[in-house]
């Protein structure tokens, strides 16, 4: 049985895809979101164990760095958009942009301080 998506978050998930197809041009915005969820759990992932010192702090310039060179690697231009950055914390996304270093696109989800979340987890 298929499962049925509620239509405010099928809205939810069409504003955002829209948003990253305004960030990310010549790229439908549902490929980009699925491209960039592989990094976030990535990222996160090695931001966690970072964190817990599973993989050491060592471990974690070097996967940001990673995550910043995939994300790059999905623009025209190949560097990341404008204000993005690799969020450190584990307890929150990981690929963001800093509302301080440009405009968050209409329609992206944002977390609580106004950061614009590339690869968020709509349900």
């Amino acid at each position: 049985m298929k499962k049925t998506i509620p239509e405010h978050v099928a809205r939810w998930r069409a504003n955002h895809h829209a948003a990253l197809e305004r960030i990310f041009p010549g790229r439908p915005g549902l490929a980009t979101w699925r491209a960039l969820r592989r990094i976030e759990a990535r990222a996160n992932q090695a931001a966690c164990a970072a964190c817990n010192d599973q993989a050491g702090a060592d471990a974690w310039p070097a996967e940001s760095e990673r995550a910043r060179a995939a994300v790059a690697a999905l623009t025209r231009s190949g560097k990341p958009p404008r204000g993005f950055f690799v969020n450190p914390d584990p307890r929150g996304y990981t690929l963001k942009l800093d509302p301080g270093k440009r405009k968050i696109p209409a329609g992206m989800h944002q977390d609580w301080g106004g950061y614009g979340i590339l690869a968020a987890d709509i349900d």
